[in-house]
Parts: C-alpha cells; structure tokens; sequence
C-alpha cells in the first residue's frame, strides 16, 4: 500500500488508507449463513471474527472469555479436531501414542491408526466430548487423508477408511446436534456425507509449501482434480464448500482476488496464512478500524502520556478504536493485516526505541501495515531507513529566524 508521507516540523505521518468493497459480483452473491473464518493463534481478535457465520479455532488457544463473547455475538464456533494424526506436545499424548502407525514428519505428529477402536473412542469420548462441553457448536475434523502415509496395500487402505467412517459416525450418534465439517475426506464422503454439514480443501489456487517457506500458485493439474472433488461434493452431495487458500499477509490485495476466484468457483473463500494467525479474507472482508498505538511507559504512564492525552480525541472522531502498547512489554507476534489500521509511534524525544521494537517496525512496514510515527522516530534512522520512506537527512544549518507579519 503506498504511504504518504507528510513532515511538520517533528511531526510524520503516514496516511491510513484501507478500503474495502463487497467480493461477489450480484449473480455470484453467496446465501446468507456463508462467510467462515479458521484462526488458529492465541489472543483471538474477537471483535474482528464476530462478523463470521462459522469461526473455527483451535481449542487449546481459545479463554473462555473469548469463547463467550463469540457465541454472544452469534457467530458459530467450530472446534479443531485431528482424527487421522495426534500431535506431541499435546497433554494427553502418552495417553495414545501406543495407537501411532506413523509419522508426519512435516508436522512433528504422529500418524494415528482410525480402525483402532480405542484411539475411535478417545476421539469421542475425549476431545469430542469436552469441546461439546464447552458449548462449541461443531467440530471440524482434520487430518482424514493421513493414513495414506503410512497404509501402502488395497487392504489396509479399505480398513482406514472404515475406521474413519466409524469415528464420524460414532461421533453422529453420540452428539447428533453437533455439526460436522471435514477436512477433504474424499475417500469417506459417499458413506458419511448425509451426516455432515461441509467439506473444507486447502489450496485450490494459491498454497503455501512447507518444504521451501514459498507462496506459489497451485499447478493447474493439481487445481483440477481438487475441483472435481470439490464440485461432486457441492453438486451431488449437496454440501457447502469451503476452500483455505494462502496468500501472504503483505499481498491483501491478491487475498481479496483469489477470494473472489473462490466465490466464482462456487465455493465459501477464506485466504489467510499458512499458520491461521490472521484476519483474512471470506466472503466478507473486515474494514480494520483499530489503531495500535506504541508508546514508552519510561516517560509516563498511560493517562498522562502524550500518545494519549494527543492522539485519543482526533483518532477516536474519526471512527478508530485505539489499542495501546507499551514498548517496555512485548509487541504481538501475529499478523496485523486485516487487524489494525495502522500503528502510530509515539515517542517523546532522544533515543527510547530498543532494537526488538525497531525490528517489529521494520517487519510491519514489510508487511505493508501504515506506520504514523509522531514527534520522533525513537532511534537514530539510517540512510536506508530514511530512504525506504522516501526521506533524506537535510544539513543541519543556522537559519536566519523567521517573522511572521499579519495584515
């Protein structure tokens, strides 16, 4: 996104500039009850997913104050579920690691056994039951391809696929109210899909691979055979489908197109990061109105900071919700695209910026979130610095002072 760029004085600012416009065409208009989202990182942005019909997240990340300010907010609450692999830093994984026939390499996981009757009933019994439990409205099942890891003869092919159909279907039976999505599970579909209300496909024209940390478009081969799939199962099976695609968090732009792609395809988008930690892009798109606001407790306290007594007023007449952070603490971790505005930097003069906050500045402006820094940087910029924001450092030399005449 380009920034403009302003100077007073001390004073820069770059220009907040987001936009955000319906991503369906009227004859590609999706029905009601059809945007999801699928975040998976801590410190949910509940105000952000609220807007979702379906928001799935992973359990384990989840407070259950957050968990409730959904559900107040209507939106239905999916919790993640591996059936097909287990991961080892899990708690419980001593519990099931005797079930393991493989192992995901990829993933640090290891690759379950789905026809092992006792790892079917700790799927239900245990992480089934307690998301049930906790109010979650559904479950969304991942990891049904695994077995083919590990499962190299027709014969052990059939029996894990039987064993994944006994785990939904046990899962049916003992919470019928539970709503059901499922992660591909093409080899499964024809028996369970009665039971379940959706198929999820990651990839379908923008992917992320692991094995190289690149963004790349999906092969056209590989897009039409994932169509086909996805295609039988809207069309015959008469499911909803919903496909994850990646794109990285500095491209908002191609998110909001292959979004689009994905609507014209027939199906539900949402495009993200591969470690859904950030607000994408579904068929409804946040218009970010949070402004992070960065300030150095060193030179005061919050209420009687200059970040606070200057910039609340202004930035709150215009719409914004203001989220303060304190440089001496820890900066966040997660994506700011689709999240926040902006960032406004505000430090009160000399050098307070550590080197960790420097680079956390440097990785937003990577990202192409808008960075407003007002009075002074905090650190000594260098030429690059300066040049990246279109800046050159001016001689410094006496000037004659300046009479201002009023007529």
């Amino acid at each position: 996104m380009p920034a403009t760029v302003i100077k007073f004085g001390y004073l820069l600012w770059l220009v907040f500039i987001i936009a955000a416009e319906p991503l369906w065409a009227d004859e590609a208009r999706p029905e009601a009850g059809q945007s999801i989202a699928f975040y998976y990182g801590d410190q949910l942005p509940v105000d952000e997913l609220s807007i979702f019909d379906k928001v799935i997240v992973e359990p384990s990340n989840v407070s259950g104050d957050e968990l409730k300010e959904l559900r107040r907010n209507k939106s239905k609450i999916y919790g993640y579920v591996s059936i097909g692999e287990a991961r080892r830093e899990k708690s419980w994984f001593a519990d099931v690691a005797r079930w393991e026939i493989g192992e995901n390499s990829n993933w640090n996981s290891a690759v379950m056994d789905p026809s092992n009757t006792q790892w079917q009933d700790f799927i239900v019994t245990h992480l089934v039951a307690d998301l049930v439990r906790q109010s979650y409205s559904g479950i969304f099942l991942d990891t049904l391809d695994s077995f083919h890891l590990v499962a190299d003869t027709p014969k052990k092919i059939q029996r894990q696929k039987e064993g994944l159909i006994e785990i939904i279907q046990k899962i049916h039976a003992r919470f019928p109210q539970l709503k059901l999505l499922l992660n591909r599970g093409f080899d499964v579909l024809d028996d369970v899909h009665a039971i379940v209300d959706g198929v999820v496909a990651e990839s379908l024209f923008q992917t992320w691979d692991s094995e190289t940390a690149t963004y790349h478009a999906v092969s056209e081969d590989d897009r039409n055979w994932l169509m086909g799939k996805l295609k039988t199962a809207h069309e015959q099976d008469h499911l909803p489908v919903y496909v994850i695609d990646y794109v990285a968090p500095d491209k908002r732009a191609m998110a909001r197109q292959t979004a689009e792609k994905i609507i014209h395809a027939g199906f539900i988008p949402w495009v993200s990061t591969p470690e859904l930690n950030a607000v994408g892009v579904s068929t409804l798109e946040v218009v970010p109105r949070k402004v992070m606001v960065l300030f150095d407790s060193k030179s005061g306290t919050l209420p009687y900071s200059e970040a606070h007594r200057y910039l609340a007023a202004p930035l709150e007449s215009m719409g914004y919700v203001l989220d303060y952070r304190d440089v001496r603490g820890a900066l966040p971790i997660f994506p700011l695209s689709g999240r926040y505005a902006g960032v406004v930097a505000w430090f009160s003069g000399g050098v307070s910026a550590s080197l960790q906050t420097r680079k956390w500045l440097q990785r937003q402006m990577d990202m192409g979130i808008p960075i407003a820094f007002l009075n002074s940087f905090g650190f000594k910029p260098d030429k690059a610095f300066l040049k990246r924001l279109g800046l050159r450092r001016a001689c410094q030399k006496i000037h004659s002072p300046v009479t201002i005449t009023y007529q």
